[in-house]
């Protein structure tokens, strides 16, 4: 492999790579995780608890960082297949 197919191999993962990081930034911002806490105690042979379950989605902040960055990578990808 010479030094430009090597080039445009690693050009086509920033793409690919790009796609999927804007991808999960996008789905961030609607995607809630799901989240569940325990708590209780045993005595014996009888135990109580309760659970909680909360759904919280990721910051915007991070969303918009991912969304940025896959976007860039996506055109750094591009840029370099086109610019063949």
């Amino acid at each position: 492999m010479n030094s430009v197919e090597v080039g445009s191999e690693i050009m086509k993962a920033l793409f690919w790579i790009g796609i999927l990081v804007l991808v999960l930034g996008i789905a961030s911002l609607f995607v809630p995780i799901p989240h569940t806490h325990r708590e209780g105690f045993k005595a014996g042979g009888l135990s109580l608890g309760v659970e909680t379950q909360t759904q919280e989605t990721v910051s915007p902040v991070v969303s918009g960082i991912l969304i940025v960055a896959g976007a860039g990578l996506l055109i750094m990808g591009q840029r370099s297949r086109s610019s063949k």
